[in-house]
């Protein structure tokens, strides 16, 4: 069984990629539609 300390690694390891995912996105979304068109 993992203790809290490894459990709270994992859900910050978590949390982390969902803020980079975050920024992602709304840097994607940001753009002008001028550079969606070559997709």
């Amino acid at each position: 069984m993992p203790t809290r300390k490894e459990i709270l690694m994992v859900v910050k390891e978590w949390v982390e990629k969902a803020e980079d995912d975050y920024r992602a996105a709304v840097h994607l979304l940001s753009m002008p539609n001028s550079a969606w068109k070559n997709t």
